[in-house]
C-alpha cells in the first residue's frame, strides 16, 4: 500500500470511529486488515489507528477483539512510545477483568517499561499494578508502586483517598508505621469520602497494636458515627470500643 492510500484508509477508519456505533466500529475493524503491516520503519499513525479501534471495541464490551487490536499495536515500531505503552496498559486492564491476574501484571509492567515521561499513563499504571501486587500480598512492591502513583497526583482517573488508603494499608504491613498513619489520617479526616470509614478501621488496628488505647477508642467512635461504615464494621467497632475502654482503665488511662 502506498503512502497516500494508507493516509486515506486511516482517515476513513477514524471517521467511522467518530460515529461510535457498533456497526461503524465493526466496519473500521474490517477495513483495518488493509492497513500497512509492521515493518522496520516507525509507523506511529497506523499504531494509533489500530489502538483507537481497540479502545472503541473495549468501550463496547468486546474485550477479546479489543485485546487482539492492542496486541497488533505492540508489534509496530514507533518513534514515540505512547501507543505501544498504552496498548500494554489496556491489555492489562482487559486481562484483569477476565481474571488473568498474572498476565495483567505483565501487561502493566510492559507498559511501564515504555512509559517513562508519559506521566498520566505512568501514574495510572503504577496504581493499577499496586492493586494487583497488594492482592497478591506482595506488599513491598505494592508500596513502591503506590508511592510512585502518589507522586503523580492529582490524576483525573484516580480517586486520591482511594490511593492514599491503599498506600497506608501496605505501608503498615511493611513496617512503615509513620507513613501509614500519615496517609490514613489524611483519608480519615475527609469525613465525606466513603474511604474514611476504612481508614479509621486501619488506624484503630495500628493503635491497638501499639497499645495506644485512647487513639483506638477515637478511631472506633469515628467508625460508629460514620455514615460510610457497613453495619458489620459499625457493630465490630462498638464491641472493640468497650474492649479499648477496659484496657484503658486497667492501664490507668482516661478518655
Amino acid at each position: 500500500m502506498n503512502g497516500d492510500a494508507a493516509i486515506a484508509l486511516r482517515e476513513r477508519i477514524w471517521e467511522l470511529l467518530r460515529d461510535r456505533g457498533q456497526a461503524a466500529v465493526e466496519t473500521a475493524l474490517h477495513l483495518s486488515s488493509d492497513l500497512p503491516v509492521p515493518g522496520e520503519i516507525p509507523d506511529d499513525l497506523t499504531a494509533q489507528c489500530i489502538f483507537d479501534i481497540g479502545f472503541e471495541l473495549e468501550r463496547l464490551g468486546q474485550d477479546q477483539q479489543a485485546m487482539a487490536q492492542y496486541r497488533r499495536v505492540t508489534r509496530y515500531r514507533t518513534a514515540q512510545p505512547k501507543y505501544p505503552a498504552s496498548a500494554w496498559f489496556r491489555l492489562g486492564v482487559c486481562l484483569r477483568r477476565r481474571g488473568d491476574y498474572g498476565q495483567a501484571v505483565d501487561g502493566y509492567r510492559k507498559s511501564l517499561a515504555l512509559a517513562a515521561g508519559l506521566t498520566h499513563l505512568e501514574t495510572l499504571a503504577h496504581f493499577y499494578l499496586g492493586e494487583m501486587l497488594e492482592a497478591a500480598e506482595e506488599y513491598d512492591q505494592a508500596v513502591r508502586s503506590y508511592s510512585i502513583a502518589l507522586d503523580g497526583l492529582p490524576h483525573p482517573d484516580i480517586r486520591e483517598p482511594q490511593l492514599k488508603l491503599a498506600y497506608g494499608r501496605c505501608a503498615w504491613r511493611t513496617g512503615e508505621k509513620a507513613a501509614a498513619v500519615s496517609a490514613l489520617r489524611e483519608v480519615a479526616r475527609a469525613a465525606d469520602d466513603p474511604a474514611s470509614a476504612e481508614a479509621w478501621k486501619w488506624l484503630a488496628e495500628i493503635a491497638e497494636a501499639g497499645r495506644d488505647f485512647a487513639a483506638a477508642s477515637e478511631a472506633y467512635r469515628e467508625i460508629m458515627a460514620s455514615p460510610h461504615a457497613e453495619p458489620s464494621l459499625r457493630a465490630a467497632a462498638a464491641y472493640r470500643v468497650e474492649s479499648a475502654a477496659k484496657a484503658m482503665r486497667k492501664s490507668g488511662s482516661a478518655f
